[in-house]
């Protein structure tokens, strides 16, 4: 999203932990609590220069980490607009309402040979059943912080505050469009 890499042949390519220098620290973890860590260790150790991005989603909430190892992280504003704005307990109205760029967008993908299993048939059936329309209309009193759900999935929810008016159409190197 930000270095145009891979959606534009103009894209910068990003650095890899081989290039780190003492000045630039290149790290990758395997979870979110790794992202946590690291950027709350580089916003709370001493001197004013230590800077650290990192992405992870807004389904985090730094206000509600127990430890403060990990709850030195903020989300940036894109374009001028932050994603928590207008909605601190949810994280969604900016990017349901196409006003937050930097969100991606979730897609189910369905398995078009034969299930190998009856149960696997099944779990698979009922996740893409919950995700394209929740069961009820106080599902989605119940939906996760910072998720949204996708006009093109369909939803009982209401739109553009579940459920998003803006689309990337599955893939996230194109424009956010507006759908409604």
């Amino acid at each position: 999203f930000f270095l145009k890499n891979p959606c534009s042949a103009a894209g910068l390519t990003p650095v890899t932990a081989a290039e780190s220098t003492p000045n630039l620290e290149v790290f990758e973890g395997a979870s979110t609590g790794n992202v946590k860590t690291r950027l709350s260790t580089a916003s709370l150790s001493a001197g004013a220069d230590n800077f650290a991005i990192g992405v992870m989603s807004t389904e985090n909430d730094w206000r509600t980490e127990t430890s403060t190892a990990s709850s030195g992280y903020r989300f940036v504003k894109v374009d001028g607009v932050h994603p928590e704005a207008g909605d601190v307990a949810n994280a969604r109205v900016q990017a349901a309402n196409g006003a937050y760029a930097f969100h991606m967008e979730l897609k189910n993908f369905v398995r078009t040979a034969p299930a190998k299993t009856a149960f696997e048939n099944a779990v698979v059936g009922q996740i893409t059943s919950a995700l394209s329309a929740p069961p009820t209309a106080a599902s989605c009193n119940v939906f996760p912080r910072g998720l949204t759900l996708s006009p093109l999935g369909g939803s009982i929810c209401t739109v553009g505050t579940q459920v998003t008016k803006a689309t990337v159409q599955g893939n996230n190197c194109s424009p956010v469009l507006l759908t409604q």
